[in-house]
Formats: structure tokens, C-alpha cells, sequence
């Protein structure tokens, strides 16, 4: 049984462990990637043919204007939650819980911020006394 143990070598043995380790972890990695090509979307896009005026500003901002309203979301089309895809609706909810997060750590913060304010005061009233008994014995050590 001994001999057995002698024939085994260190090295090698360490080699096929990691390889089998990274194995589960290429395998861990693949499995957590979602090939989900369906959130992208090919908008169409019409070409304009340039106006002979050329030099003319405000029409051209009109034209941007009337294209950046054409372009824009109706209201009742964004607010319409059965329109949102599932990476929508997955992001709105991290959001939700980070806004909640972020209001506790601001209430935290608060009252920590109140807490130091009253720390604060105390010490400063405490320095005032400190000061008031220093002048009252150097007044007592001037009258000696």
C-alpha cells in the first residue's frame, strides 16, 4: 500500500486539480451567460435630401425640432407598464432597490450628522466653561 503513495507525484497531481477546477469554472461562467439577442432592436432610418437654401438656421432647427418630436415616446405609450421588456422591468427593480438603499443610507446619514451637531454644541459649551474657569483662577492667581 505504501509503494502506491511513492508512485504519486505532487506536480502533476496539482496540475489535474486546477484544470479540473477551472473546468467547473468555465462551466460556471457559460451557464451564467444568457445569449438573449432579442432585446436588440433595428430602428429605420430615412435619409433627407439636403434643402437648396443652404444656409438657412431656422429652418433647420424647425426640422430638428419637428424630427425630435416625431422621434419622442408618447406619454401613455412609456408609462404603459405591459410595454416594458423583461431587462425593463429587471432594471426598474434594481433601481428600486438601490433608490431604497440609498434613501435608508440618507436617513442614516442624517442622523448621524444630527447626532455630531449635538456632539458638537456640547463640546463647545464644555470649551466655554473650560475658558470661564481659566480666567476666574488666572484673576484668583493675579489677586495673590
Amino acid at each position: 500500500m505504501f509503494k502506491f503513495f511513492v508512485k504519486i507525484r505532487v506536480v502533476p497531481v496539482t496540475i489535474f486539480a486546477a484544470v479540473l477546477m477551472l473546468s467547473f469554472k468555465v462551466s460556471d461562467i457559460l451557464g451564467g451567460i444568457e445569449l438573449n439577442f432579442g432585446i436588440f432592436s433595428v430602428s429605420t432610418v430615412q435619409a433627407q435630401a439636403p434643402s437648396a437654401e443652404g444656409g438657412d438656421v431656422s429652418s433647420k432647427i424647425n426640422r430638428v425640432v419637428r424630427a425630435i418630436k416625431a422621434s419622442a415616446v408618447s406619454p401613455e405609450k412609456a408609462n404603459d407598464p405591459t410595454l416594458f421588456t423583461e431587462n425593463d422591468v429587471k432594471v426598474l427593480q434594481e433601481l428600486t432597490t438601490r433608490r431604497q438603499f440609498i434613501e435608508a443610507r440618507f436617513d442614516e446619514l442624517t442622523l448621524r450628522e444630527r447626532l455630531l451637531g449635538a456632539a458638537e454644541k456640547r463640546i463647545d459649551k464644555k470649551i466655554l466653561e473650560m475658558k470661564r474657569l481659566v480666567a476666574a483662577l488666572q484673576k484668583s492667581i493675579n489677586t495673590k
